[in-house]
């Protein structure tokens, strides 16, 4: 019982390397790598190795009605080979009956601007509870190639 409990608040996110979405083009060519979280975790990470222009996908859970929400822990910086492109409530994979404290999904999406690594890290809390402890802790690694 001890056992299963520390693996659930200590797991770790799966990585799915299947592209999600492609588009190309002459000077375009982007592949999504998604990131995901089990709903029951309390501590989640993940790495993702993208070319430049490529995107990766945070689908982290969140429960509808709590005022909770993902945000990142510190800013980016401006030299960051990431950048953050948009945050979103999903609602594939959740319930399809919105239910207040259901459980549904927030996805956060990232850019590869340049080549490097950057470390990307989230936290799962309310906005205006700025000194309370985050819920939730989630980081990426995302390397960013040519």
């Amino acid at each position: 019982m001890r056992l299963t409990r520390l693996f659930r608040s200590l797991a770790i996110a799966s990585l799915t390397l299947v592209p999600v979405a492609c588009k190309s083009g002459p000077d375009l060519a982007v592949a999504v790598v998604q990131l995901t979280m089990p709903d029951d975790a309390t501590r989640g990470e993940g790495t993702a190795s993208i070319r430049v222009t490529e995107m990766v996908n945070l689908q982290l859970p969140v429960q509808d009605g709590t005022g909770y929400s993902w945000q990142l822990a510190t800013p980016l910086a401006s030299d960051s080979p990431v950048s953050f492109a948009s945050s979103q409530r999903e609602t594939a994979g959740a319930p399809e009956e919105v239910v207040i404290g259901g459980r549904t999904w927030y996805l956060l999406t990232f850019v590869g601007n340049t080549p490097g690594s950057a470390v990307v890290d989230l936290v799962y809390m309310r906005a205006w509870e700025t000194a309370a402890q985050a819920a939730k802790t989630y980081r990426a690694r995302i390397d960013v190639r040519k």
